[in-house]
């Protein structure tokens, strides 16, 4: 994408985005719509599209562009309206550092032991540092690559200064770990990443089911999983579907007028 690129080509995403703001969108969209039927007693059709999906998730800078015509520059992973507000090299991995106003600002200095950079008239408002932005980089980037990624997250932390070092996978399930979130639970025999929803009545019955994992641990076996009598209630709140054992299934929808269909599969 060009918002994030600077200096070099497009660069596609790591993951789908498209397609998970796309299903995430339709999530939404259904619900909407049941609750309109609830309400009404209407059903409506329900559409999605990737390319509408992708330019609503630019929000800012979408915005941007619908109100004024302004067409974002590509500034990497930094923050066009707000400095410091991007990732420094420290002395084993990189981490952002968000220091959002002016008072943040300060303690930043604090914390790197920079009293001049701190009564810096170039970089005494946020519109002064924005405009000056690639000097203070290079001046905040000589102290924090002095020290490791985890000795600066505590000290910015421990002041107040919002930071995180940028993490891989497994570093990153393992921090969710130790906040208690448990990012990783085993379903039926298999491990997956928890669902991030958590509802404090409503699927209680399917959670007791879900036994968290430790994000390391590494499992082994056949590849099949057994669901023998599991149900689900689908999303429009009348399909009901069943699996046995060997992995077949059955699905039965009421219809509006009170007659029932059944597809097995």
């Amino acid at each position: 994408m060009s918002r994030v690129t600077e200096r070099f080509a497009p660069t596609k995403t790591g993951i789908a985005t498209a397609d998970v703001l796309t299903g995430l969108h339709a999530a939404l969209g259904i619900l909407a719509a049941l609750h309109h039927r609830q309400e009404t007693g209407e059903g409506q059709l329900v559409e999605v599209n990737l390319m509408s999906s992708m330019l609503s998730g630019l929000v800012n800078f979408g915005g941007a562009y619908a109100l004024t015509g302004n067409v974002a520059r590509g500034m990497g992973i930094r923050h066009e309206g707000i400095c410091p507000y991007e990732p420094f090299a420290t002395k084993d991995r990189r981490l952002v550092v968000a220091a959002a106003n002016d008072g943040l600002f300060r303690t930043l200095c604090d914390c790197l032991d920079l009293p001049a950079v701190k009564t810096d008239r170039r970089f005494a408002t946020n519109r002064d540092r924005v405009a000056h932005r690639d000097a203070l980089g290079e001046l905040l980037a000589a102290v924090l690559v002095t020290r490791t990624a985890d000795e600066w997250f505590d000290v910015l932390t421990d002041a107040g200064v919002p930071c995180g070092p940028i993490n891989d996978v497994a570093q990153g399930m393992d921090l969710a770990t130790s906040l208690g979130l448990e990012p990783i639970v085993d379903v039926d025999g298999s491990a997956q990443v928890a669902h991030p929803v958590r509802l404090s009545r409503t699927l209680r019955a399917i959670a007791t089911r879900h036994r968290a994992l430790e994000p390391t641990r590494r499992r082994s076996g056949t590849g099949s999983t057994r669901r023998s009598g599991t149900r689900r209630v689908c999303l429009d709140g009348r399909l009901q579907a069943s699996t046995d054992s060997a992995g077949g299934g059955s699905c039965r929808a009421a219809q509006p007028d009170g007659h029932r269909s059944d597809a097995s599969g």
